[in-house]
């Protein structure tokens, strides 16, 4: 018995009009590959190119607001009248084919579920013939060149993140949902492929099916979410962006599923061990610092900048390597679900690598959207307002365009010189091409940041050295050190605290890991000894702080010193050891070794501000006795 027209409209054969929907969802498609068309019956359906387009927008995004459609298909002074106008054809042809869709107060915009993408696989270009849509937006141009890319792309890549994977492989049930959050670029769906593996789990992207798998879906969700969910057998995991508000369909999951069945996940960058021994396994420390401090860890962002950068090639002062293009698109769709003016001051902030001072917020105009950025993920507070990842304001400042970036920099540089910041201003004037008066931005530090400036620009700023070499001053000899002889006897390092983000010990094997995004000092502080104690500190320093010392305040890269004592050894990046007052201060460069000698009952205290940069340190600690290896240490 087959159902007329006015019983499929009226739902009064309920069941029946169920089995006639899953007939239209087995022959009414979209393929991913070759020349874009709705097929019925392997037969294409007439519609306008862009009616067509909006289909497809809908199937690989999941749903989109009338506003957002409207701003990304048409690039002229009324839209929202040019959506409806599709629509309206949309509607017609689809009621024709007995679907009833994109009613005038549906909102958000859903694909019918009668449509599906048919995903099969050919060796055509896929979404052939979207290219040639006219009056688009640059933003429909980046999505569509991104839904190629990562179409186009091999199988997702293993994932690195092993620990991990081991960990949650244990806790994990076989049966029940794991939401995943993550930065654009930090392949949630690689490290769901290598989750199924450590389970022993088939995976299966998308929700249907009865069997026991892994089924995965990714943000934007489905209408029906919370029901697919509930009625799926086998592990859920959702994928969602770190940025903006979790979506309403993940809220209903929370209240609809007991507690011990739903696991919530941040996704972490790769640790700098784990980058070392995969994707930069190859490289120098110095250049492998610079792509893990540039990409923050993220890895689609690490794998990108890493073959951008073949030559190695460090970059002149004030000049910006360009933006990875994949991950600048994946982050202009993630700007999207931001207004237009929102969008333009959050590209405003970026020009500005440190803390954000409210003031230059209202000279730049965008203090009233400060709240929301917060609330969406790009901005976190912490004292002050910053970006909450160093690699996602690098990316935005790479790419803005050049009269706009310009301009910000010169409005930026005018606010510092009013507050009398020169460092700053100096910063904005280097980026926006105008002069910068270096001997002025000297006059304002101490004389070890002078050390630093001039080793950064590679020229001498200092009166205290202008009347010999550089490298030849000031000499190591100086009262804070001595000679003395350590015994074989090696004696534990035991740790006692540690504060702040970014240094971790695993025995003696300390590591900084610092970015922008860090807004305080990171240390380790260690239990007296009982003995005079010789500290054998090895290491290898890359650091990217602002001129070589830093916009914000204390922002040295490492400081070794004791409790209650003003002697301390400073690290910072310099060309030549040099004393300054009670501290040593010695380069920070890709190789060091240098002794301290701590007195009986002081505490080790071990400490950094480096705005950007990676540290590796070795420490080792060893009775002082007459007789044994001599060698030259400072006196903390």
């Amino acid at each position: 018995m087959t159902l007329t027209q006015q019983q499929f409209a009226t739902g009064h054969t309920p069941i029946r009009r169920a089995v006639h929907k899953e007939t239209r969802m087995e022959t009414l498609q979209l393929p991913v590959w070759g020349q874009t068309r709705l097929e019925r019956d392997g037969h294409a359906v007439p519609l306008r190119l862009k009616a067509l387009a909006i289909l497809y927008y809908l199937a690989l995004e999941g749903q989109a607001e009338r506003q957002e459609l409207a701003a990304m298909f048409w690039d002229n002074t009324d839209p929202q009248s040019n959506l409806r106008v599709e629509l309206h054809h949309l509607r017609s042809v689809l009621k024709t084919l007995g679907i009833d869709a994109f009613g005038r107060s549906q909102t958000p915009l859903v694909l019918p579920s009668a449509i599906r993408l048919d995903k099969q696989r050919t060796k055509d270009v896929p979404l052939e013939g979207l290219e040639r849509l006219g009056g688009v937006s640059a933003s429909f141009e980046v999505w569509l060149e991104w839904q190629r890319r990562s179409l186009l792309e091999p199988s997702a890549p293993p994932s690195d993140r092993e620990a991990l994977l081991s960990t949650l492989a244990i806790k994990l049930p076989k049966s029940g949902l794991l939401v995943v959050q993550g930065l654009p670029g930090s392949d949630r769906t690689a490290f769901a492929h290598s989750l199924a593996r450590w389970l022993g789990l088939n995976f299966n992207e998308g929700l249907s099916g009865n069997e026991s798998v892994l089924k995965y879906a990714k943000s934007p969700f489905p209408s029906d979410l919370r029901q697919q969910v509930l009625n799926a057998k086998g592990l859920v995991v959702l994928s969602r962006s770190a940025f903006g508000e979790t979506p309403r369909a993940l809220l209903e999951l929370g209240e609809a599923l007991p507690a011990h069945r739903i696991t919530e996940l941040t996704l972490p960058p790769l640790t700098w061990n784990e980058a070392r021994q995969g994707p930069l396994a190859n490289l120098s420390f110095t250049r492998a610092a610079g792509l893990y401090t540039a990409s923050q860890g993220v890895p689609s962002h690490l794998r990108e900048r890493l073959r951008d950068d073949s030559s190695g090639t460090p970059l002149e002062a004030g000049q910006l390597a360009p933006a990875p293009p994949k991950m600048l698109g994946k982050l202009q769709l993630e700007l999207r679900y931001l207004p237009m003016d929102a969008r333009i001051a959050l590209e405003k902030l970026s020009v500005h690598p440190a803390s954000i001072p409210d003031g230059l917020a209202t000279a730049l105009e965008v203090e009233s959207h400060l709240e929301e950025f917060e609330r969406r993920g790009w901005l976190t507070y912490r004292q002050c307002w910053r970006f909450a990842h160093e690699s996602v304001r690098r990316i935005l400042h790479e790419g803005l365009q050049p009269g706009r970036r310009t301009r910000t920099h010169q409005r930026a540089a005018a606010y510092f010189a009013a507050t009398g910041h020169a460092a700053a201003e100096a910063y904005h004037r280097l980026h926006a091409g105008d002069p910068v008066s270096w001997e002025h931005v000297a006059e304002q530090l101490k004389v070890p940041e002078r050390f630093a400036l001039s080793h950064w620009l590679g020229r001498s700023l200092s009166p205290e050295i202008t009347s010999q070499p550089l490298e030849h001053l000031p000499s190591l000899e100086s009262p804070t050190t001595l000679k003395a002889a350590f015994e074989a006897r090696e004696l534990a390092l035991l740790e006692t605290s540690r504060y702040g983000e970014g240094m971790t010990d695993e025995h003696g094997r300390v590591t900084v890991i610092r970015t922008s995004a860090h807004s305080q000092r990171c240390g380790l502080i260690y239990a007296p000894f009982d003995e005079p104690t010789l500290l054998r500190v090895r290491g290898r320093a890359f650091v990217d702080n602002t001129f070589g010392y830093g916009l914000e305040p204390d922002a040295d890269p490492l400081s070794i010193g004791v409790h209650r004592s003003p002697n301390r050894v400073r690290f910072l990046d310099v060309g030549c050891a040099m004393n300054y007052s009670e501290q040593v201060i010695l380069p920070a460069d890709d190789q060091f070794e240098h002794w301290l000698l701590i007195q009986p009952n002081q505490s080790l205290h071990i400490s950094s501000g480096m705005e950007r940069g990676v540290i590796e340190l070795e420490l080792a600690a060893f009775g002082v006795g007459e007789r044994g290896q001599r060698v030259t240490a400072y006196a903390l």
